[in-house]
């Protein structure tokens, strides 16, 4: 039987925290699901909403392969803190699941194909927003996306889907690039991570306490894993939302599979190609960070770099990795904060114009216009993307 993830906590009087479901994008890539899945029975998205009321400022938070949404626990609250008794509060943030990671996995388990798009998660992102479509389209708010690696290509689709509802995306070192020489490459890649014990999802332990994280479970993430320089506060909020409820014969399989996770890395093959078609039509003001140390090349910053020339605002991190969010959360939030700051700079008439302007589309040409316009301003591309569902 499936763990049962759903439950409302409150963490703090700032805010309230509440774990959400909403039915995930239909159609999707056909292998996503078995049975493959149908608009009856769609595959479901977990989500964690944090909100506070009269909040001017909405955040949605998108993580990186292996990981899940509460890897931005920390920064949230953090900018929370920030923005407290200031004229222009936190109000709504929103950190997603992917449909095979973390509790959307769990509410998955037995529902997961061989495939993982994407694209499709942009399109899980969509329901998600649709779910909460109010706190984003009231007047005066200001809406930023955030996304990590794979989450930085999901942030950037998602842009394009949604071209007018966020004011600006941030997209931490994303994987949103690629050649056939690097596919080629990476089945070679992913064999050795596996070989070299950088994943497991499958731990026996020696006392299970429902709510708590196994020494053993810490102890390997800690010292062998991906994610052994992680702050050690973002590496338990993360592990918190990979332990099951409830535990079988001192046996403990992670929501997050290291099948889901190779599965995930092989999808980027057939969505960044898809990604990298739009990117150029791309209007909302881009912020892309960049560490010194990640593992992008040169040609991959500068396909971005020229691709969104007008709406590009780079971001260099010295001394910083791939995963710079988790192994310096403190730094992450700081960019976070100016960022967001010099977003409020911004007239809100203007703020608010954009968001009025997407009233009177939907007014206009009901609540699905962007994908009528999409059909006629993008039409080759669209062909591409419907080759993918």
């Amino acid at each position: 039987m499936s763990p049962s993830p759903i439950n409302q906590t409150q963490e703090s009087e700032m805010y309230t925290k509440e774990l959400k479901v909403v039915k995930g994008s239909f159609p999707r890539k056909v292998g996503s699901a078995i049975p493959q899945d149908t608009a009856r029975n769609p595959l479901k998205i977990c989500y964690r909403k944090y909100h506070s009321k009269d909040g001017k400022i909405n955040l949605v938070f998108l993580h990186g392969t292996g990981m899940n949404k509460g890897l931005w626990h920390y920064h949230i609250d953090k900018l929370y803190h920030q923005y407290e008794n200031t004229k222009t509060p936190i109000g709504t943030v929103l950190a997603i699941d992917m449909v095979n990671h973390g509790h959307s996995a769990a509410l998955n388990i037995d529902r997961l194909g061989y495939k993982f798009d994407w694209c499709d998660g942009a399109r899980d992102v969509q329901c998600v927003l649709q779910n909460e479509i109010k706190s984003f389209t009231t007047p005066g708010q200001l809406n930023i996306l955030v996304g990590h690696s794979m989450g930085g290509f999901i942030s950037l689709f998602t842009t394009f889907l949604q071209p007018t509802l966020f004011h600006s995306v941030v997209v931490v070192n994303p994987v949103a690039y690629t050649t056939d020489q690097a596919k080629e490459g990476s089945t070679i890649v992913f064999n050795g991570w596996v070989k070299k014990g950088y994943m497991k999802d499958d731990f026996h332990v020696s006392k299970y306490v429902k709510g708590e994280i196994p020494p053993e479970v810490y102890e390997f993430f800690e010292n062998k894993s991906f994610f052994r320089n992680f702050d050690k506060r973002i590496l338990k909020n993360q592990l918190d939302d990979e332990i099951p409820d409830r535990e079988h014969n001192g046996d403990i399989n992670l929501h997050t599979t290291m099948r889901n996770q190779l599965i995930t890395y092989f999808g980027s093959f057939d969505a960044i190609p898809v990604g990298m078609e739009i990117y150029s039509t791309i209007k909302t003001p881009v912020y892309y960070i960049l560490s010194e140390n990640d593992t992008t090349n040169s040609e991959a910053v500068q396909y971005l770099e020229s691709s969104m020339k007008d709406v590009i605002h780079r971001i260099d991190v010295p001394e910083a990795y791939h995963i710079v969010n988790a192994e310096q959360p403190d730094l992450m939030v700081d960019i976070l904060i100016k960022i967001i700051d010099e977003r409020l700079d911004m007239d809100h008439d203007k703020l608010n114009t954009e968001i009025n302007e997407e009233k009177l589309l939907v007014e206009k040409f009901g609540k699905s216009y962007r994908q009528e316009f999409l059909k006629r301003i993008f039409d080759p591309v669209q062909s591409i993307i419907n080759g993918f569902q």
